[in-house]
């Protein structure tokens, strides 16, 4: 086995290869060029690996090296720094890294979206920016009027008038570009079983349930629920009651009793949270309040903070004698 560590760029890109000894077997920088690819993979035989960081220019070696038979995985370009971190940072070190890395199996794998969706994905996230461009012009034309405190923009001067008027065309055109991408969207994703099932679940919209289908791809990679709720960082549904925060876990069906509370010291507002039993710690040595266990809402000082407070106190007493 074969594995192959790639720093893709824009035009050029460097391959590193290690067998399963660890000893290199080839290293190059290409262009990226797909013959020139082809050409140095087509020089290792044997079953390979190869892995790439997820940056956006991945499709097309995805494509080009699946029907050639290398098994290429994404790579999570942020958890792949946490795990190894070099000072000397070039393009060589980093594919070689990537090699060691998918090498040992400690490659953080990202989610690799199957070819039928990549391009409606794709389609459905530009609807996204666009809505974020027309809502932005929405906004400077209300800067406007805000700018020259007046209510309409047939009230603005001459030349902030002009301003605002091609603020609106602009978010016209935008939001008939949007329509365009919404209808391509009913028309290839409505009628599939998955997103009908969505739209009759109550708030869920058509959007929503093509943002879901589309970012989830396949629900089966996730082996139980909770690992699904990380992923989509879905966090569980806080319930308030009077002194604690409660947090309901649907996923395991347990229940996470938080207290805290707010005080004012020396014109500083601090927060103490508190779960659990109280150790009254306090990491300054000063004294510090803290909600006693019993039912009544009565106050304490924790006794180890106090002790460390008079020790200190007494020190600096002998200090100054």
């Amino acid at each position: 086995m074969l594995f192959s560590g790639i720093d893709l760029h824009k035009r050029s890109l460097v391959i590193h290869t290690l067998d399963a000894d660890g000893t290199t077997a080839r290293e190059a920088e290409l262009t990226s060029d797909r013959a020139a690819v082809m050409a140095y993979f087509g020089t290792l035989a044997g079953p390979h690996r190869a892995v790439v960081e997820c940056v956006q220019s991945w499709y097309w070696l995805r494509d080009l090296l699946a029907p050639a038979g290398v098994d290429l995985r994404l790579a999570h370009a942020k958890y792949v720094k946490a795990i190894s971190y070099a000072k000397v940072k070039t393009d060589r070190v980093d594919a070689r890294m990537l090699a060691q890395l998918l090498r040992v199996g400690l490659i953080p794998e990202a989610h690799m979206i199957g070819a039928e969706h990549r391009e409606t994905r794709d389609l459905l996230r530009s609807r996204l920016q666009l809505v974020t461009r027309a809502v932005r012009c929405q906004h400077a034309v209300g800067s406007l009027l805000e700018k020259y405190n007046v209510a309409t923009p047939a009230e603005l001067p001459e030349l902030a008038r002009m301003q605002a008027t091609l603020q609106d065309e602009q978010r016209t055109l935008l939001r008939t570009h949007i329509k365009r991408v919404e209808a391509t969207l009913k028309q290839r994703l409505l009628p599939t079983a998955d997103v009908q099932r969505l739209v009759w679940v109550p708030g869920i919209g058509k959007l929503g349930a093509y943002a879901l289908v589309l970012e989830i791809d396949d629900v089966t990679r996730f082996p139980t629920v909770r690992h699904f709720t990380r992923t989509a960082d879905w966090r569980p549904v806080p319930t308030i009651r009077p002194g604690r925060l409660v947090t309901n876990d649907h996923a395991t069906g347990t229940a996470t009793s938080n207290r805290s509370f707010t005080r004012r010291r020396s014109g500083r507002r601090s927060t103490t949270r508190r779960s659990g039993r109280n150790t009254g710690d306090s990491r300054d040595g000063r004294a510090r309040l803290s909600p006693a266990p019993s039912s009544r809402r009565s106050w304490r000082v924790s006794s180890t903070s106090f002790s460390a407070s008079r020790r200190r106190s007494m020190a600096d007493s002998v200090d100054t004698s």
